[in-house]
């Protein structure tokens, strides 16, 4: 699983930087060098492929060609994932009840002259547990091997895989939204 399947998408973290002075106009095709060596033992193959899937449309959307040899860029991704725990805490506050003067008499009463005086309060705490993903894409330039392009998407990591699927191609368009390579009309 990955954060690119976060399960609310106004929750995800997007960040992007470029190199301002490399000239992405004379980009036009890239190489996929691979996941982090530590990337395909936190998400599964089906995801991997997914994933994959859906960064090439984005760069086949922007007229970028993939080779296996004398690309301009070569790309790379990598993935963490970590056990999470949000807590939240709910307090339920009563006030007194008892036998105190009401007007000129007695009577039962709600408040704080009633007795026995004293305000209770009960707390409950939920512990939910999630995990949150963090995405990154690279894309070095080949031949200086300068990082020219980061983009990472960072969430809660939905668990239902058909979910993650379906949302792939949002999420990783969210992560190449400032790729400096506008997408062909």
């Amino acid at each position: 699983m990955i954060v690119m399947f976060i399960t609310n998408a106004a929750a995800a973290q997007v960040n992007s930087d470029f190199d301002k002075e490399y000239d992405f106009s004379k980009v036009k095709t890239y190489k996929f060098i691979g996941w982090d060596k530590n990337s395909n033992e936190t998400i599964s193959p089906t995801d991997v492929r997914t994933i994959q899937k859906a960064f090439k449309s984005e760069l086949d959307a922007r007229g970028l060609t993939q080779v296996s040899s004398n690309a301009d860029l070569e790309v790379s991704l990598f993935a963490v994932v970590n056990e999470k725990e949000s807590k939240t805490a709910y307090t339920d506050f009563t006030g007194a009840y008892g036998y105190a003067p009401i007007g000129w008499g007695w009577g039962w009463r709600r408040g704080i002259w009633a007795q026995p005086l004293g305000v209770t309060a009960e707390t409950d705490i939920d512990t939910d547990y999630y995990k949150e993903g963090t995405l990154i894409i690279d894309f070095f330039d080949t031949q200086s091997k300068d990082l020219v392009y980061e983009g990472l998407i960072k969430g809660q990591i939905n668990d239902n895989a058909s979910k993650r699927a379906q949302k792939a191609p949002k999420k990783v368009a969210k992560i190449m939204k400032k790729f400096p390579v506008d997408k062909v009309k």
